[in-house]
């Protein structure tokens, strides 16, 4: 493994650590608990896969923290920018 493949997975693991820790008002800790599944086996894709598929299903309304996270991991998985969208987002007070 380089140095900066390393570096590249302890950052998605982080942001989706976080991601998590910012959802935990919304997700329920069964919901958490499967996602960390993924994040602990380094399967950050298929944790953030379902992290998506959750949020789109139930509708929720996530942090408003959690946008600039969300766009950094799919930036970081080469998802399209407009995935954004289908999230939804607190408003900003």
């Amino acid at each position: 493994m380089t140095e900066e493949w390393t570096q590249h997975h302890k950052r998605l693991e982080t942001l989706l650590e976080d991601l998590l820790r910012l959802s935990s008002k919304v997700l329920t800790l069964s919901e958490m608990a499967d996602i960390q599944e993924y994040i602990d086996v380094d399967e950050y894709g298929i944790a953030f896969d379902q992290f998506k598929g959750i949020c789109a299903k139930k509708e929720y309304i996530l942090h408003v923290e959690s946008r600039k996270i969300i766009q950094e991991l799919i930036s970081m998985m080469k998802y399209k920018p407009e995935l954004i969208d289908r999230f939804s987002f607190e408003s900003e007070s």
